[in-house]
């Protein structure tokens, strides 16, 4: 009787655990507008709208708050409100960044400082075997140095052969210090052979602030191939430098690779990848194939008319029919077309005999599984049947050792 209570017990027990454990759910966090950091500045204040975004049909409570990175940031951060009760749609809430006249920015190092905006699920009591959502999303503060501290970046624009081209400095003040800025702007071939030499300045630069420098390139007398701008920019004996790399482009195009091997008795697809080397759109893009048997026979075909997009790659596909070809080395020429012009590229394919490929036997199933899944689940099946077996017998051994044996009367 006792070993029949345990055991129903523990299926109950079994079942309520299964049951309560939480419905998968997906929780995420949402901003209205994006910054890219928010300034440690004497009496700055700032207010972020977000919003949290839960799922679940039943409702959960979430504490949200600004996670610690050791800097102490986080106490400029409040949240409003900082508890929220979800229930399947999007909550709103503020992140509000205030930053007292009186506070003491010597404490804090200077540079960026990534904090995590996070959203904690709190469990209701006997809420199962779950585990606790957590969602989290980076918020950056940005801490000023003392004295005036440029960073710099430059983009230049993709072009091709004899186009002006526009160059573009960013100069950001990380400083609480205001300067004048100078610098020069060279550009280097692939060997790292000075073609140009720009120069700009003086550019003041207020603390906090950012400027940008416009400049133009003269690529005449360049050729197609990637390059390299090279910014030096100088301020109060200080020096920093930016790079970015560019392309100049000219007609033309690179036939990167093309089918190498074909099966005789079938008609088979054949490919060429072909690369862009030009600025702007190519048009009417297409390849002829040109085979040769070893006996003399010509076989040929061409693609469909694609349009090539500026430096990327394109797959030219059309059909090559075998049916009467033989086996061999053959030899020949892909011909690619594109906005008048041409390019040739010999080749060497190798056609084979067609393989007959028998097919598989299907693996066999129990019950729509397959073997082993079906094996996998008996082996848990039996081991579970075991244990309870195991368990029962125990307890049955159990109480019939506490029952007192009788003894025998003689006559």
């Amino acid at each position: 009787m006792i070993a029949r209570k345990l055991t129903f017990f523990l299926l109950i027990l079994t079942l309520f655990s299964v049951l309560s454990l939480p419905m998968v759910c997906s929780v995420g966090i949402g901003f209205k507008r994006r910054v890219e950091f928010l300034d440690l500045i004497p009496g700055n204040h700032f207010e972020l709208d977000y919003v949290l975004t839960h799922t679940r049909k039943t409702s959960m409570d979430y504490i949200i708050y600004i996670s610690d990175d050791g800097s102490g940031l986080n106490a400029f951060f409040t949240i409003d409100p900082s508890n929220l009760t979800a229930l399947d749609h999007d909550h709103p809430f503020k992140v509000i960044f205030n930053v007292p006249e009186d506070v003491d920015l010597s404490q804090y190092d200077p540079g960026i400082h990534t904090l995590w905006i996070v959203a904690e699920e709190v469990l209701p009591p006997m809420s199962g075997i779950g585990a606790r959502g957590i969602v989290k999303l980076p918020i950056r503060v940005r801490v000023l140095y003392d004295y005036a501290v440029i960073k710099a970046s430059i983009w230049v624009k993709n072009g091709n052969v004899n186009d002006l081209l526009p160059v573009k400095l960013s100069l950001e003040n990380w400083g609480r210090d205001d300067t004048i800025v100078n610098g020069v702007v060279t550009v280097l071939d692939s060997q790292q052979k000075t073609l140009r030499t720009l120069t700009f300045g003086p550019v003041e630069v207020k603390a906090t602030k950012r400027n940008e420098v416009n400049l133009v390139l003269d690529t005449t007398g360049f050729l197609q191939g990637e390059y390299t701008a090279l910014a030096e920019i100088y301020w109060d004996n200080n020096k920093t430098i930016a790079s970015t790399t560019f392309l100049i482009g000219d007609l033309d195009l690179k036939i990167k690779s093309y089918t190498e091997e074909l099966k005789a008795g079938e008609i088979n697809p054949f490919e060429i990848v072909v690369e862009s080397l030009w600025n702007n759109p190519m048009e009417d893009v297409y390849a002829e194939i040109k085979l040769e048997s070893p006996d003399g026979k010509q076989f040929s075909t061409k693609t469909p008319t694609y349009t090539l997009d500026p430096w990327k790659e394109l797959t030219l596909k059309g059909y090559v029919d075998l049916t009467e070809a033989t086996t061999g080395r053959y030899e020949g020429k892909v011909i690619v077309h594109f906005d008048g012009k041409s390019k040739e590229k010999n080749i060497r394919v190798d056609v084979t005999s067609k393989e007959v490929v028998e097919a598989p036997a299907p693996a066999p199933t129990v019950l729509g599984l397959s073997m082993g899944v079906f094996i996998g689940l008996l082996v848990a099946i039996i081991a579970l049947i075991a244990l309870n077996v195991f368990i029962v017998l125990y307890f049955i051994r159990r109480e019939k050792s506490k029952k007192p044996k009788r003894s025998r009367r003689r006559k």
